[in-house]
Formats: structure tokens, sequence, C-alpha cells
């Protein structure tokens, strides 16, 4: 049995995160900045932005400590640039750097494929040596900022560092990629942006965990980073399945039309004091060209895929949040 501490514990991937790890013997302790409720779980509630890597808080949480799993982020489309910095990026650092401290014997860093950019050529499959390209969004950029955190304290403290970039990550509560789909099909506001002819990479939340730990199980995985990712299914395909559930058909526009209805739908948002259904980032991620390779977690941690997008939508959707 290993103690095992999990950051973003009551998110989509950390949730399940903690639940196999107790399933499979582990203890486990699942920080948030929500009380995590799993049995068997001991939550802590912190806040990675604002707890520094000397603080008591952390020598308590990861004293005797095998393994840090950092699924803790800010994953929005847009917000305050600065609290993105503050959580994930100086959230990142102190967690690693805690963990050093403590002698942690490694950490995994749940980063993701946006860090890649959109500027990929048609067709192209990334793999994990291609560059990381900002776009000047929030998340994309301080989630490469973030690797670079994480990969700087461990070049400085020797701290064992292992990172992840799922894909697009889906389940019963993806709020992009099922809650809110779903409910923007239902009030009849869902676009397919040049008839969805565009690429996704979905993956199921359970198949990044697996991936997850096969990678922190991997001692060879120290000091690698993995793409887990599914293979391209464009965007009509994927948003298919939702139209069927809901019972209805999305409109499409063209790219420039469709972008420049999310930033007027921001832009009356923003006067209304409300939150818009979807921004021009969205447009944007959803008209990127390429792929993710999954070659080096197939061939160096034997990780493959198994649920298939049909079935696991199906799962999604018959979740009663969705």
């Amino acid at each position: 049995m290993a103690k095992v501490v999990i950051t973003g514990a009551a998110g989509m991937i950390g949730a399940e995160l903690a639940r196999r790890c107790r399933d499979r013997g582990d203890e486990v302790v699942g920080v948030d900045l929500l009380p995590v409720d799993l049995p068997g779980v001991e939550p802590v509630v912190m806040d990675v932005g604002g707890a520094g890597p000397s603080g008591p808080g952390w020598a308590s949480v990861l004293a005797g400590a095998d393994l840090v799993i950092h699924a803790a982020a800010i994953v929005a489309e847009s917000g305050d640039r600065q609290r993105f910095v503050t959580v994930n990026v100086h959230g990142t650092r102190s967690v690693v750097t805690a963990a050093a401290a403590a002698g942690v014997g490694r950490v995994v860093h749940i980063s993701s494929i946006v860090i890649y950019g959109g500027s990929s050529a048609p067709g192209a499959m990334l793999d994990e040596d291609a560059p990381a390209v900002p776009t000047g969004g929030p998340y994309t950029d301080t989630k490469i900022a973030a690797e670079h955190a994480a990969l700087q304290v461990s070049a400085a403290t020797g701290v064992p560092l292992t990172i992840v970039r799922p894909g697009d990550v889906y389940g019963a509560r993806s709020v992009p990629w099922v809650l809110r789909p779903v409910e923007l099909l239902r009030r009849g506001l869902f676009v397919l942006v040049d008839g969805g002819r565009w690429p996704l990479s979905p993956i199921h939340v359970d198949d990044v965990v697996s991936g997850v730990l096969l990678a922190a199980d991997e001692p060879a995985a120290a000091g690698r980073s993995y793409n887990l990712a599914g293979g391209q299914v464009p965007c009509a395909t994927f948003f298919g399945h939702h139209e069927r559930h809901v019972g209805t058909s999305a409109r499409s526009l063209p790219r420039a039309a469709a972008r420049a209805a999310a930033s007027t739908a921001r832009f009356g948002a923003q006067v209304m004091g409300r939150q818009a259904p979807f921004g021009p980032e969205a447009i944007e991620y959803v008209t990127h060209p390429g792929g993710y390779a999954t070659v080096r977690a197939r061939t160096e941690l034997g990780w493959t895929p198994r649920v298939e997008l049909a079935d696991g939508l199906a799962r999604s959707f018959s979740d009663r949040s969705a």
C-alpha cells in the first residue's frame, strides 16, 4: 500500500483517480478547495494557489507520501488571467516544491494537449517532442508555464517528475464535452463549425486515469512526458451522439461567422453581467486541424484506450446530470 496525495481530487479526473487508488488499496489524501466526499479518502481543504510550498499545511499533508498526482487547475476558456497564473503556475510550483521537500518518490503533473497550440498541419499527429505553442488564451498559456515550473523544480531538486497530457477528456462530469453541449443543444444554441469537419481527440476519463497510474507506477517514466489522447474524430461524429441523445440537430456556421457570433455573445453577456455560453476561444479550439500521437504511452507504459466512443458517451449521458 502506498500513500497517494491527489490535488484537485474533487474534479472529474482527480475524483476518479482517488477512487481508483483507494480501490487498489492505497492510502489516499484528496486535496481541493471543496471537501472531497469519497469514502476511504481523507479530505484536505486547501487552495494550491494560496498555499506556499514551505507552509505547515503541505508538510503535514505530504508526510510519508509516496506519490503526488497534481490534477488541480483552473480549466476554462477565459477568465481572470492572474487567477489562472496563481493556480495553474504558482500552484504547480508550490506542489512540486513541497513534494521535493517531503521526499516524495514521484510526482505526476497532469497537463494537457492544449500546450501544443492550434497551428499543426492538417492530419499531423503531434508527439511529445513537438514544441509548446502559446495561443494568448489564459488556459493554454498557463498550462505551458505550469509544465515549465514543474520541470524547473524537478531539475533543481531531483524529485522524479512525470508529465501526462490528456486529450479531450469526456465523462459524465465533463463540462466542455458533455454537459455544456447537451445544455446548448436543448436551448437551440449549439453550433457546428464548418459542418463539424474539424477533428477532436476524445478520450474517456477512465482511460486517462489508467494512463496516469501506469505512468506513476513505471520507474522508467520519471523524466518523461506522455500524450493520453484518442484518435481523431470529426466534430460532427462526436457531437452527433449528443444530437441523438437530445433529439435535435445543431446548426452549422462557417468558422469566421461562428467566431464573430461567439465574440458578440460574450460582449452581450458581459453587459448583462452573465456568463456567455461559449467564447471565441472555443471556436478556435474546435477548428485546429491536427491530432496527437500516443506511441510513447503505448510502448513505454503498455497503455491502450479501452472505452469505445459510443459506449463512453452513452455512459456519460446516462448520468442524471446529462
